[in-house]
């Protein structure tokens, strides 16, 4: 046996009685955990002086589930590039091919940039981990009032004698315990007080980061003498944003929010738990005031670095990073709060925000006769929707909300929220109490849609779907020749009604709708494609998830009925407005509204948005592994679909592939291609190389059999007509 299990790569083990057979078992399901992972698209940095280029250097986030408190995560670069063929390669700081082409994992003998011998995808070694023991590290919070972070009163050091050990929350039995009190701060401050790696030294700093799960990295590039100097920003669900120098792999600085220092004893002791702890693990943005238009923050120039908590609470930190040398705090939006006066917190009603998964939008209005700055979020995510819980106001019907997955009204998060880009002061909000958003019940946790249809600077619209199965548009009127109010210029409906009552469709929209145009039979329409699957229950298998794609005839302003008043169609699958082209190839949708394809594998569903790019599709699913061994890890399987935006085909190519194949030989499985990498995929990411064809890339494994080498370029036009004519 022992022969055998070695020949397959796994362990065998020996029990002679049940409490040695318990303890295997969890050794067998503590070793399926411990998985390098990585559920966060690789971030890439767009060439500054060409927008339709991507720089050559990719990061990847990575994490390594424990069945302890504490996980592993790491931060690794490497680069892209084009080969003779056009095709793109991810290759390491030795210029050698970093995934293995067979299996899409990293190659064992692959050196990520920063790291100084082969780490390969192996999360503890290399990367900007591997960097944090060089140097000082600095280690901010938020002790007072004081938004300069890089005082030394919100330096996280045992000699800051304002750091007041009350901001971690520690049990009565330690808070008069001044030992623990030094442990757990120069642990927070990144130092070895427990001597981990057991070399005698607890002063020096540890090489390790928290896990980067769902928060994706982005760059800030910064004019530096007569140069660029990048920034990468990630945040980790130990609660530190990072700031990390793109060619060095060195942090400069590390900001913890106060509220998430109370985590700090979990992480410190480190014990068995099956409940993963969250800090930073929302979406990150940045604005850029960027006044000579060069993509670089100038002496002089503002930009600010927006951060949500996601699972780990129900915040927003605003940090002006305008200096990379003395960061500062610009304020904080505090959910569930109403508030009136605090120096730190921005001015509002925000009781609706709810844990903050919406990606803070940049973008400017008109209200009244001024342009005004601003950004817009949604109301984030209630528990209420996770497996089992009967929190919230539960179910339509029967005012429960059980495990069966069954559509049911929230209690917090159903609000789109728009405030001072530079204040987080409410402009605006939605209200349950306004007709024209009665209809919002559901919380609203995927990001925005922002759409700017004349190319003036100006968000036009906004795309969103939300917990009960519905699509949202919302119209911001920034025409000049009214003097309206900015709420005055605001209409919104719901343009799709997809989910039911009914288990079995309760389909749930965690993330945007993918917003494109596309010309039908010589008219301009906008498609709106999404996907629906329930992202805090992945294994389940009973609903009937399903890909959509619907056209709307209103592109450049809010739609009309036949009296010329503002009215928002609905689309619903009941009343026939979309075909089922599950089966159908070559489907004649003249007369329908748009399509959908039904996930025909058991439990498949949309877990992450898709991309439209030259009239095709791309998106991604999971679907869960049932075992019936108990040994084997039900890891699941994720996969790509590539289809015709009009028509949900299979797309044509020169490749005789599972994605595309000679137009004579299609049939449905055309659509899609199984990865090769398990586990939930990836949004999928198209790069535009300096060197190279266009290509998809889904976590480390790039599809360049997708043909896109002709999207290269991009058009501008505008439609003169009147559509409600």
């Amino acid at each position: 046996t022992t022969s055998m299990a070695a020949a397959g790569g796994g362990g065998s083990h020996n029990a002679s009685s049940t409490s040695e057979l318990l303890n295997v078992f969890r050794a067998i399901f503590q070793n399926v955990s411990n998985t390098n992972t990585s559920f966060v698209a690789p971030s890439v940095a767009v060439d500054q002086f060409n927008r339709l280029r991507h720089r050559e250097d990719i990061l990847f986030a990575q994490f390594q589930p424990r069945s302890t408190t504490r996980w592993d995560g790491n931060l690794k670069k490497y680069n892209i590039e084009g080969n003779e063929d056009g095709a793109l390669t991810i290759v390491d700081a030795n210029g050698n091919p970093a995934i293995d082409e067979d299996t899409a994992e990293f190659l064992p003998e692959s050196v990520s940039f920063w790291s100084t011998a082969a780490d390969g995808g192996i999360v503890q070694r290399g990367g900007a981990a591997s960097r944090l023991n060089l140097q000082a590290r600095k280690i901010f919070t938020l002790t007072g009032n004081n938004k300069n972070l890089s005082d030394f009163e919100n330096r996280v050091d045992v000699a800051n004698t304002d750091l007041d050990i009350e901001l971690f929350n520690l049990p009565p039995d330690l808070l008069l315990d001044t030992e623990y009190h030094q442990t757990l701060i120069n642990w927070a401050a990144g130092r070895d007080p427990l001597d981990e790696d057991a070399d005698g030294d607890e002063a020096e700093y540890r090489q390790h980061m928290g896990d980067l799960m769902h928060s994706q990295p982005v760059i800030v590039d910064y004019t530096s003498g007569n140069g660029t100097k990048s920034i990468i920003f990630a945040g980790t669900n130990e609660g530190y944003l990072h700031a990390i120098d793109n060619e060095t792999g060195l942090e400069q600085f590390a900001f913890i929010p106060p509220e998430l220092l109370a985590n700090i004893r979990l992480f410190l002791e480190d014990d068995r738990t099956e409940n993963q702890v969250y800090g930073v693990d929302g979406e990150l943005s940045v604005w850029l005031s960027d006044e000579n238009s060069n993509g670089r923050v100038d002496a002089g120039e503002t930009a600010l670095l927006y951060a949500g908590m996601r699972r780990g609470g129900q915040n927003y930190y605003a940090l002006d990073i305008s200096n990379i040398d003395s960061p500062k705090l610009a304020f904080i939006i505090r959910g569930a709060s109403d508030n009136t006066g605090d120096p730190i917190v921005a001015d509002g009603d925000y009781t609706e925000l709810s844990q903050t998964w919406s990606r803070v939008n940049y973008t400017q209005v008109r209200d009244g006769d001024e342009i005004i700055d601003v950004i817009v979020f949604a109301g984030g995510y209630d528990s209420n929707q996770d497996p089992g819980s009967t929190e919230g106001t539960g179910n339509v019907a029967t005012g429960d909300y059980g495990a069966d997955g069954t559509r049911a009204v929230d209690s917090t998060g159903r609000a789109i929220f728009i405030a001072d880009a530079t204040t987080g002061e409410l402009l605006w909000k939605t209200s349950q109490a306004d007709p024209m958003f009665s209809d919002m019940l559901y919380s609203l946790p995927g990001d925005l849609r922002m759409v700017d249809i004349t190319g003036d600077g100006m968000t036009d619209q906004i795309y969103f779907g939300d917990m009960g199965g519905q699509i949202w548009r919302m119209d911001i009127n920034n025409n000049s020749d009214t003097s309206e109010q900015l709420d005055a210029r605001i209409t919104a409906g719901v343009i799709a009604e997809l989910g039911g009552d009914d288990p079995d469709n309760s389909l749930r929209f965690y993330y945007p709708p993918d917003v494109a145009l596309v010309n039908v039979t010589g008219r301009l329409q906008l498609a709106i494609s999404v996907g629906s699957g329930w992202r805090a229950h992945p294994l389940q298998t009973h609903i009937n998830d399903r890909f959509y794609s619907f056209r709307m005839d209103s592109v450049f302003s809010a739609p009309r009925d036949s009296f010329g008043q503002i009215n928002y169609p609905t689309v619903t699958e009941t009343s026939n407005d979309l075909l089922d082209v599950t089966d159908t190839l070559g489907a004649d949708i003249t007369g329908y509204k748009g399509w959908y394809i039904r996930m025909e594998d058991q439990g498949e569903k949309v877990l992450a948005s898709s991309v439209t790019l030259n009239d095709k599709v791309v998106f991604t699913t999971y679907t869960p592994s049932a075992h019936n061994n108990l040994c084997s890890a039900a890891i699941g399987q994720g996969a790509v679909y590539v289809v015709d935006v009009l028509n949900g085909d299979p797309v044509p190519g020169t490749t005789d592939n599972n994605l595309n194949a000679d137009a004579n030989n299609l049939d449905k499985s055309h659509r899609k291609q199984v990865l090769k990498n398990q586990g939930i995929p990836t949004t999928p990411t198209i790069l535009f190389p300096t060197d190279g064809q266009a290509t998809v890339v889904v976590g480390p494994e790039t599809l360049d059999e997708l043909q896109l080498e002709d999207t290269k370029r991009r058009s501008f036009w505008q439609e003169h007509v009147d559509e409600n004519s």
